[in-house]
């Protein structure tokens, strides 16, 4: 995000889109809330209202609530709602590649806004608070909109009419005004609906609910599977027979753990090496791998702090380096004679600054 607002002419409008939940977990929707949002602010998705200007470009913040507000929620409930750090890990893994879209890091919303305004003085920012229409009938937010505190709000089956019936008890009109934003209306992906296919294990169900790298988590958290990337204990490699040629005899093997160092659980290849998230940067398909996988070094670059990887797929594209921590073993190479075979093995260690 940061590297893309940098990018933009002084004195752009940049419009922050805001949003507090406790996305028990992050589904399709909540993505999808901000998609729509971002494509109304820019002038790409439907018409904004009379004498609004589209903006130079949009950013959005997802803001979790507490715990302690989640154990009131699921009070007299049979299923545990996800900690704090679990729903942080899986928005980032939902997020992952939208440079535009992150986690906040502040206590208010509002202070993402004045953090980005302190970084770049040379932009304006405008923050638009967002809602679900069933969250704005229930506390009729319609009443609370103004040049302070302006709002975007996303329909909801069952309840878009009843804001718009809302707006127009304020004098807003149904297209909505310069303060009170309405987006279109969106399918229902509940996380309720998302915890009960996992519970299932009913992955198909998930796939439509939620980000993959988010529906394995989950299964796995619900005893289904394990998550994708993460192997089991690898079967043992039957001995060649006697006499018989290796090819890849000689030929060195690195292999290195992968782990996050910001606690984000999982990351993805690449197709250049470079830390920006912008542009055409990820490999097609997106390949993610997770924590506690292991995958063979190819080629490492110092220079770019980037190692060209296999993952146990097959696929193959850019790691950082700094996420290779841990264990980390090379298969030197097979010996063979006549009459017997030696493999030889050595152990290395990796620290944060790579193998």
């Amino acid at each position: 995000m940061a590297a893309e607002l940098a990018a933009l002419p002084v004195h752009s409008s940049v419009a922050v889109v805001t949003m507090r939940g406790s996305l028990c977990p992050i589904t399709l929707g909540h993505v999808q809330c901000f998609e729509e949002a971002r494509k109304l602010l820019l002038g790409l998705g439907g018409a904004l209202p009379a004498g609004m200007e589209p903006f130079a470009y949009a950013v959005g913040f997802l803001s979790l609530n507490a715990d302690h507000h989640l154990r009131a929620k699921f009070a007299g409930k049979r299923e545990k709602p996800l900690g704090l750090a679990d729903r942080e890990m899986l928005v980032r893994i939902a997020t992952a590649e939208l440079a535009w879209l992150e986690l906040s890091t502040s206590k208010r919303t509002a202070g993402d806004v004045a953090q980005l305004q302190q970084q770049f003085p040379q932009l304006s920012f405008h923050r638009f608070e967002m809602n679900g229409a069933d969250d704005v009938v229930k506390y009729s937010k319609w009443l609370w909109a103004g040049p302070n505190h302006k709002m975007i709000t996303m329909g909801r089956p069952g309840s878009t009419q009843k804001v718009v019936r809302g707006m127009a008890r304020v004098g807003i009109p149904a297209t909505g005004s310069a303060d009170f934003l309405l987006g279109p209306e969106l399918p229902d992906l509940s996380s309720t609906k998302l915890r009960a296919a996992s519970r299932r294990g009913d992955r198909a169900k998930l796939l439509s609910l939620c980000h993959p790298g988010v529906a394995e988590w989950m299964l796995a958290r619900d005893g289904h599977v394990v998550a994708a990337g993460i192997p089991t204990e690898p079967e043992p490699e039957p001995e060649p027979e006697h006499g018989a040629a290796d090819a890849s005899a000689g030929a060195p093997l690195l292999m290195a753990i992968v782990r996050r160092t910001d606690g984000g659980g999982v990351t993805q290849l690449r197709k250049v090496a470079t830390t920006s998230r912008s542009g055409d940067v990820w490999t097609s398909p997106i390949v993610q791998v997770w924590d506690g996988e292991e995958v063979e070094v190819l080629r490492q670059e110092p220079a770019s702090g980037f190692a060209w990887v296999r993952t146990s797929t097959g696929a193959e594209g850019y790691l950082n380096t700094a996420y290779f921590v841990g264990r980390v073993q090379a298969f030197v190479g097979m010996g063979n004679t006549k009459h017997n075979s030696h493999r030889y093995k050595i152990h290395l260690s990796a620290g944060n600054n790579g193998v």
